[in-house]
């Protein structure tokens, strides 16, 4: 839905009750209903009484004639200057009316009724808009040309990328490499144009489908790419998971369309770290979905700060012992910033990625239609840059029950900065804050900006401080990252935070996570651009307990797939459907459970959540939810899974180690290799063979090798290594085989002994993973530190390399034998 349009919506205030009861229109009975659909429509527009550029007025109730267009959630059926576009099959459109000061709000729910039902629909994720079907299908084979002028490519580059992505990933997932034509082929090829009706909006595209060829035709570069995601799935859909079936697309016209212009993710990356490997599988598997909005939190602490001390930290504690309990929490407790920063001790040492790993990360997000957002979360949540500047803590009341929670917080305070003359602490933070964030904003060296997806995310959420304070602190932020060429997004906060400090919010966007903290509709008659992320339906807090909702392991999928949900429903307040400056919705993995409280979760844990949930907002958010039931939903992404040409379930390669044609394109330094590849002599140190790809492989699987060490040395000694970790016949501190994963480090109760060939096998069932030593079982891992909180030790293989750049094993290493269990 293009939201070029702003309305004056600032008298609306949409009540539940102000909207007609939830209902299933009449054409769709075996399907979910949708959320502020009335069971009849109250518009029925046929094909014999729609005229080209007929106006909405025309069809307008009775009691409803003169009415305003407020809101349409569907923009490309019915404008809201009332100009009107006619589907290929069946559609609903929600079109809220009233006065022109927004009162006596009506919506209405508007049916296209063409005469087609889109039978024969390809099964795609999210649903296709519109489909009439034609007989037959397209078969793919090798006798398929691809081609798109080069003259429009060379204008275009984004959209050579994306045709370019598209023939690597149709080779992934079929094997049909397709030919380069010179010129437009009359037939036996998928053609890539643009020029689609433009009142598809920018992501819009069209899809012409015959036995000879497809024709793709996107409004923009964007709409081809997701013409090519949705061509991707129906061809794995038509080969079924068979080996050797022939992929096939059904005839047809397509004509597809995005119900909202934001539709995305928010990843906690901060507390936990993710690789730059994992993010880009997220990344991928959303365009997969046509989700497009990747916001990353680059930045925060451990949640529990009190957790780290026992001295007495409470309201009621003296103030010597709040002193030394700070003083203790600042030496211990952890905190994170992901990213490289010129500023001595704020980036982490146990994970962060390099401005060029973080631009690099970027552009191949936009070359599959997906925005990253950085998120660098100030006042609170900052931890890490409090301890970069202890002179800047909050000094003010803390809310909390312990003391300590003041360390997370910088000071946005009016009090005078003690070595600042006229400054003040704000003033201080400010110039603080901005000048990390200028590392990332103003552009630098050959690559330019570090943030290239002109959106960037100030946080601002859980400030202690005073209203007051908070409002000039955000406004000040929000300003500066305008002024750098940025729209800035923050956490909705200001209806908790009442004041009379204004806060801008022309060209602002703003996440409404909480309802005790913001008001959704505050929010638009603010005039701020908002986003559905609240916490109680959207949010994840991995655990690994299996609990579903509110805050729990997993999101409670079918709630959202069904008619109590819809990005307009933010919990008990509901906004005008498709309201112009509502962009859509998101949903949140927050990594609460983190450091001294981490159960052992993985990234290889996490993408499941992440793979089904991006599917189900992908589903109420391009599309509405009501094409089929639940469970048919569920069936239909088991089949289309994940985008070809990535492994993020890290699915065991037909080959292991690898293949003979990877292992002679193997890099190697200063390590042999022999017996047809399954015997590598490593000579510590610097002694590695690493594999032109990853063969990591997941549970359940055993792996058996023997191992002979050559010589005792001094610290770790890596055997395997991966981007997931690596497997040590030697880990550091301990002295025992252990591996590492996720910044973590584990111990199996076993020292691997000089001069000896010993065989070890490792065998992972689910998450739990136990070693063998001769035949004798040893047990589980032990994790260095906090063992009391570790209850998940899923353990993916690392097998990119044998050996490694730094420490690697001083010995010989013979794989014998890898089984999928």
């Amino acid at each position: 839905m293009s939201k070029n349009h702003l309305l004056m919506l600032s008298a609306l205030a949409f009540a539940c009750a102000a909207f007609p009861a939830v209902g299933v229109p009449a054409f769709a009975q075996s399907v979910p209903a949708r959320a502020g659909a009335n069971e009849k429509p109250d518009v029925v527009v046929s094909a014999a009484e729609f005229k080209r550029g007929a106006s909405f007025a025309a069809f307008m109730p009775k009691d409803a004639k003169g009415a305003k267009i407020l809101a349409t959630d569907f923009e490309q059926l019915v404008a809201p200057n009332g100009s009107m576009r006619f589907p290929l099959s069946d559609k609903t459109c929600l079109v809220t009316v009233g006065d022109k000061d927004g009162k006596n709000a009506r919506t209405l729910t508007v049916l296209f009724s063409t005469g087609n039902t889109g039978a024969g629909k390809p099964a795609i994720v999210p649903a296709i808009q519109e489909w009439e079907g034609k007989t037959g299908e397209f078969q793919l084979d090798s006798g398929v040309s691809l081609w798109c002028d080069p003259a429009l490519m060379k204008k275009h580059p984004l959209l050579a990328e994306h045709v370019n992505n598209f023939r690597r990933d149709l080779f992934a997932l079929t094997g049909v490499k397709l030919k380069t034509a010179k010129e437009k082929p009359a037939a036996r090829a998928i053609v890539f144009e643009l020029g689609a009706d433009a009142r598809l909006g920018e992501e819009g595209y069209e899809l012409a489908v015959t036995r000879n060829g497809v024709v793709v035709s996107g409004v923009a570069p964007v709409g081809a790419n997701w013409a090519a995601q949705t061509l991707l799935q129906g061809f794995k859909n038509s080969m079924g998971g068979k080996k050797g079936a022939k992929p096939s697309f059904p005839c047809g016209n397509a004509a597809d369309y995005p119900q909202y212009p934001l539709r995305g993710f928010s990843y906690d990356v901060g507390r936990k770290p993710a690789t730059k490997e994992a993010v880009a599988n997220v990344a991928r598997t959303m365009a997969f979905y046509k989700l497009n909005d990747l916001q990353l939190h680059l930045n925060d602490n451990f949640i529990w700060l009190h957790d780290y001390t026992k001295i007495p930290c409470g309201k009621n504690a003296s103030a010597e012992d709040k002193k030394r309990a700070l003083d203790e929490v600042m030496a211990a407790a952890p905190t994170a910033f992901r990213l490289e920063s010129k500023v001595p001790g704020l980036t982490s040492t146990d994970y962060f990625y390099t401005k060029k790993d973080f631009i690099a990360l970027q552009k191949t997000a936009e070359g599959y239609g997906v925005r990253i957002v950085p998120e660098i979360d100030v006042p609170g949540h900052a931890m890490s840059f409090v301890k970069a500047r202890p002179d800047l803590m909050y000094r003010g009341g803390v809310h909390k029950e312990h003391d300590v929670e003041r360390a997370a917080m910088l000071d946005a305070s009016s009090a005078p900065y003690p070595k600042g003359g006229k400054r003040t602490y704000r003033d201080e933070t400010l110039k603080y804050v901005q000048s990390v964030m200028d590392e990332y904003l103003k552009p630098s060296g050959k690559e330019g900006k570090v943030f290239r997806g002109g959106v960037v995310h100030i946080g601002t959420d859980e400030y202690y401080g005073s209203s007051e304070d908070y409002r000039a602190f955000a406004d000040a932020m929000l300003k500066y990252v305008k002024s750098r060429g940025y729209t800035p997004r923050l956490w909705g906060s200001l209806s908790y935070k009442r004041g009379g400090t204004p806060v801008v919010s022309e060209g602002v966007q703003m996440d409404i996570w909480s309802l005790h903290w913001q008001d959704p509709q505050e929010a638009l008659d603010l005039g701020y651009d908002i986003i559905n992320i609240l916490d109680g339906d959207t949010y994840i807090v991995p655990s690994g307990t299996g609990s579903v909702g509110g805050y729990g392991d997993l999101l409670n999928l079918q709630k959202l797939y069904g008619p109590t949900w819809a990005p307009h429903v933010m919990g008990s307040k509901k906004v005008a459907p498709g309201h112009p400056k509502l962009l859509g919705a998101q949903f949140a993995l927050w990594n609460d459970n983190s450091w001294r409280r981490d159960t052992g979760l993985t990234d290889y844990d996490l993408f499941d959540r992440i793979q089904k949930s991006s599917a189900v907002i992908a589903e109420k958010t391009w599309a509405t939810g009501t094409d089929r039931p639940f469970a048919d939903f569920e069936k239909v992404l088991a089949e289309i899974d994940v985008p070809p040409g990535i492994n993020p379930r890290f699915r065991m390669a037909a080959h292991v180690p690898a293949s003979a044609d990877e292992l002679k394109r193997a890099e190697r330094e200063n390590a042999d290799v022999s017996g047809g590849g399954k015997v590598f002599k490593l000579k510590g140190g610097h002694s590695f063979v690493r594999l032109p790809r990853d063969n990591s492989f997941a549970p359940n699987y055993r792996i058996t090798f023997t191992v002979r060490r050559a010589a005792a040395g001094k610290g770790e000694e890596i055997l395997f290594s991966a981007p997931c970790g690596a497997f040590k016949a030697v880990q550091k501190e301990t002295g025992k085989v252990g591996f590492t994963r996720d910044a973590w480090d584990f111990s199996f109760d076993y020292v691997l002994p000089v001069g000896k060939t010993v065989e070890l096998a490792v065998e992972a069932r689910g998450r739990d993973v136990t070693l063998y030593a001769d035949g004798k079982k040893i047990g589980g891992p032990v994790r260095h530190k906090f063992p009391e909180s570790h209850k998940i030790s899923t353990l993916v293989f690392p097998m990119r390399t044998i050996g490694a750049p730094e420490n690697a094993f001083n010995g010989e290493v013979k794989i014998k034998s890898v089984e999928q269990l």
